[in-house]
Parts: C-alpha cells; structure tokens; sequence
C-alpha cells in the first residue's frame, strides 16, 4: 500500500513539473519574445525635407516645416510626419540601397587610394635603389679608373728607371771601355819608349863584350857611351840609356827613373806597384805578377829596391797616397 502510494505521487510531480515549464514558455513567448527589427547595415543619410534651410541646429521631426523661402507661407502650416530614424532605402533596379552604394564606393576608392600608395611607395623604392645602384657603379668605375692610371704610372717610372740604368751602364761601360783603350795605348808607348831608349846603337867591331863570360855585349849600368860595362844592366849597346818607365797619374819623375843593379844574366820584364805619398816619396814597392814575365827573384829584388828610390813631384792636392807602377826592361844583347 506505501509502495502504490509512492508511485502515485511521483507520477503527478513529473506532470506538474511539464505543466508548469510549460506555462513558462508560453509567458516568455508571448511577453517578451518579441521580433526586433533588423537594422539594414549602411551609412545614414539625411535627404532633410527641402531644398533650402538655414541655422546650425537641426529641428526636431515636431518643428520641421516643409517651407520653401520662393513660396508665399500659409497661414496653418501643416505638421510634417517625423522622420524615422532609419527610413528603408528603396530597392533600386539591381536590388541594391543607396546606403550600400555609398559604402562600397567608399571602400573601392579606400582600396584604389591604398594601391595607389603602395604603387608609389614602391616605385619610389625602385628609384632609390635605382640611384644607389648608380652611384656603386660610378664609385666602382672611379676605383677602377684610378687604380689604372696608378698602375701606367708606376709602368711608365719603372720603363723610365730601367732606361736610365740601361743608358747609364752603357755609358759607363763606354768610359771604361775608352780608359782601358787609353791605358793600354798609353802603357804600349810607354813600353815602345822603354824599347827604343834601352837599346843601344853600339858602334863596337868585337862580337862580345864584358866578364861574365858568355858571348855578346854585356852592357854597363849607366848605359853610356864609350864601351864600359859594369856588372850588368839593360843597356843592349855601348850608348844604351838603360832606363825604365813609370805610370803615376798627373805626377812627373824628378830626375831620371833610378836604374836597378844587378849580375843575372837573364831577360825579361817586372812591372813594380808603388805608393807615393804627396811628397812624392815612394812608401812602398812590390812586384805586380801582372805584366811581369820574368820570374827570377833577383831580378824582382833589384827593381824593387830600384823603384824605391824613385823620387816624383810634391802635390798638396793629390790624394794622401797615390799608387802607380815602374816598369823595369831586363834584356841581354
């Protein structure tokens, strides 16, 4: 019995409870679920109700007059219905509203002005890069061009250099070329002088003469003429000079070459080098191998002690020592 009676009781809240949800609904619907109207998107328009007017204040929809200052007044002006607020454009022919015209030629032009900004910009960019591309290439061309013309010139001093040398070197080896032409002329007369002043024109009828003991003349040191011989010497006849010759720059002998003695009987010639001080006194003498060709120490002694004696011209100017040579003509007859 309990058990039936809870049944029944839970069946009838579930009734009710449909029954009043229900009530609810119906309240709500027919109270508050109204349909708002909907707004047509687009700008507002005021087309006004004439086509003049004046002040700075628009009249409320109460005071509009539909009044135009050409026409007389009338004496009731009849109230103009107020304007509602958003008054529905008419559909034109291609089912558009002015309102939307307006909005989509202003977000065309929004959108051609915005391209046209852009295509600016970029074409100003372009030109700008346009220009610094420019001036690279001038900057690069101008690099270029100096280092060219930096490049010819080091050239041009370089040939300019290396023909100078060339001229100069050329001209050197012409000057010495035409000094060793003039000392070895030069030492050719002296030794042609030495020849022919050595050698005597004897005016004897005997086929020898002297103590050495071998066959012809043998000659006297002071080379005079009268037949007298000594112990040796260069003189090939009774009236030989035998003297020698010398090479000493811008220097003149004082007196006669001193003649060497010896009493070897063997021919041939010592060149000697000397140093002459600016006295003129000889310092120091020794055998030069070159242009000697005689090899017998005796006869290099006795030129050496020979040339010693030797005695030039004083030079304040000349060189603190000066150095030359005395060449001695050993020759048997």
């Amino acid at each position: 019995m309990e058990e039936y009676r809870d049944k029944r009781y839970d069946k009838q809240g579930v009734v009710g409870t449909i029954l009043f949800h229900l009530l609810l609904f119906l309240i709500l619907f027919f109270s508050v679920m109204e349909a708002q109207p909907v707004e047509e998107e687009g700008l507002l328009v005021n087309y006004g109700d004439s086509n003049t007017g004046s002040g700075d204040v628009e009249p409320s929809p109460s005071h509009a007059q539909n009044v135009t200052p050409s026409e007389p007044q009338p004496s009731a002006p009849t109230p103009t219905p107020p304007t509602p607020a958003t008054t529905p454009e008419q559909p034109k022919a291609d089912g558009q509203t002015t309102d939307t015209q307006d909005f989509e030629e202003a977000a065309a032009l929004k959108e051609a002005k915005r391209l046209a900004d852009e295509k600016a910009i970029a074409e100003k960019k372009a030109k700008e890069e346009a220009l610094k591309a420019e001036e690279k290439r001038l900057a690069e061309e101008a690099v270029a061009k100096a280092k060219a013309q930096a490049e010819a010139r080091e050239r041009a001093d370089a040939e300019a250099k290396a023909k100078a040398e060339a001229e100069a070197k050329a001209k050197a080896e012409a000057e010495a070329k035409a000094k060793a032409e003039a000392e070895a002329a030069k030492r050719k007369a002296a030794q042609d002088l030495i020849k022919k002043g050595m050698s005597g024109a004897g005016t004897g009828t005997s086929a020898s003469q002297g103590t050495a003991g071998g066959t012809g003349n043998q000659g006297s040191l002071s080379g005079g003429a009268g037949g007298g011989y000594g112990t040796g010497g260069t003189g090939s006849g009774t009236s030989g000079t035998g003297s020698g010759s010398y090479d000493l720059a811008g220097r003149t002998i004082v007196g006669s070459i001193p003649k060497p003695t010896y009493n070897v009987q063997e021919q041939g010639r010592v060149v000697v080098e000397i140093s002459v001080d600016k006295n003129g006194v000889v310092t120091s003498a020794s055998v030069r191998s070159k242009g000697t060709t005689v090899q017998n120490k005796a006869l290099w002694s006795a030129a050496v002690e020979a040339a010693k004696k030797a005695k030039f011209n004083s030079d304040k100017s000349a060189q603190a020592v000066q150095t030359g040579t005395i060449t001695y003509n050993f020759k048997l007859q």
